[in-house]
Parts: C-alpha cells; structure tokens; sequence
C-alpha cells in the first residue's frame, strides 16, 4: 500500500499535480518497493512529480518494509495498557524548506528513497499520509486522536471513523492561525514569520496488523508453512 503527494507548484505550468501520482500508483508489483517506485517512474508519461511511501507487508520475517521520498510518511504505533505506544516516524526527505524530494519530471533519482525494516507484532497500527496530516498535527495529537479507536476490540470496525477524525482534526488545524504547528515550527526555523497551520491536501492510510489464527492449534499458513499476516 502507499500514498503519494503532487507537487503542487506544477499547477503554475499548466499541469494538473495529480496526474502523476495517480500513474505512479498503478503498479501492482509489490515484492521489492525500491524496484517499484523505480519502475514507476520509468513507465509515467505525465508530466509533474510527487513524494511517495510505499509499505508491504514480508510474512516470511514477520515484519513490514517501508520506503520514503519526500515528505509523505508514516507512523507505526502499538497499543499497550489501553495506550499508544509510538514505535517509530518516518522523518521528512527535503531539499530545504518545504522543498521535498520528489520523483518524476525534473525530480530526484528514486534511489535515494529511504528503505527500512520494522518488526512487527499482532494489533500494531500502522499510519501512512501525505504532508497534510504530519505538517498539522504533532505525533501527541495524532496518538490523542487514535487512543479512544484502540481501547476495546473490534479496531477495524472503527477505522473509517478513526480517519475522518484525523483528517478533520488537521483540516481544522490547517486553517487555524493561532494553533502552533510542525509547519509553523518548520517554518519558523528557516526564519519565515509564519503562524498556525497549512493549508494542503490530505490522504491517510490507517491499518492494524492482524495475526490470521483462531487457536494455536489452526493457524493458517502459506504453502512454505509460514502464518498469514493481514493488514487490516
């Protein structure tokens, strides 16, 4: 799964910015992520570029390979004691100031994506958005968001609800100028005099890793004996 983010500024060329992520992400191949976003880029014929992150799932290893151009990221969270535990964020990939690493036209060489490898375990949650989200709500606020979703069963019953909560807390954070922000911070660190939120499209992806077994006794498995994993 993945999301990826038009650069907007191609929209002062006459190009439409969604364009070319909506291409980027038609690739189906899903084993090596780097070979994915390479061949991706090969095969777009728009013009324009995004930022991309990319995740799948190894059930052979138990864990969850990622990759990272730009400032589209994502979270992985654990539930422990009725709380969230932040396992790990994904850092921005920038240039300067909000000038990300991009793939595409005029972009950045895919290979300078950043891969990594995260072990994962049954009922973490995964978090996956474009810079809508992560330049509008501090990781405190997005765990804030989330707890009342996790506490209880039935994680999955909730996740529609649990996006439009965090879509609509940093749409309202967005347009705000007196809630300090990432991008405020950001901003403010490269010496602009910028107040509040940012105005920016806003994709998320939101998954619980699901451990496919009823009993230890019939647990399901691939044809090389090792368990289904799900995301769901």
């Amino acid at each position: 799964m993945g999301v990826a983010d038009g650069v907007s500024s191609w929209s002062k060329y006459g190009v439409d910015p969604s364009l070319y992520c909506e291409f980027l992400n038609q690739d189906e191949n899903k084993r090596n992520l780097l070979e994915v976003l390479e061949r991706a880029a090969q095969e777009v014929e728009a013009k324009g570029s995004s930022t991309c992150c990319l995740a799948c799932m190894d059930t052979f290893q138990d864990c969850l390979h990622t990759l990272v151009l730009g400032d589209s990221g994502y979270m992985i969270l654990r539930p422990e004691n009725e709380e969230l535990k932040i396992l790990f964020k994904s850092e921005d990939q920038t240039h300067s100031f909000n000038s990300p690493y991009q793939v595409g036209t005029w972009g950045d060489n895919p290979l300078s994506a950043i891969a990594n490898k995260h072990y994962i375990q049954d009922k973490d949650i995964v978090i996956m958005a474009t810079d809508g989200l992560w330049d509008n709500l501090y990781e405190t606020s997005i765990v804030n968001v989330l707890k009342p979703f996790v506490q209880g069963d039935n994680f999955s019953e909730k996740i529609d609800q649990a996006i439009k909560n965090l879509a609509d807390s940093a749409y309202q954070v967005a347009y705000s100028q007196n809630i300090q922000t990432p991008f405020q911070d950001k901003a403010q660190n490269a010496g602009l005099n910028w107040r509040g939120g940012k105005p920016d499209d806003i994709t998320i992806l939101l998954g619980q890793i699901v451990f496919d077994h009823h009993d230890d006794t019939s647990t399901q498995a691939d044809e090389n004996n090792n368990p289904i994993y799900e995301l769901d």
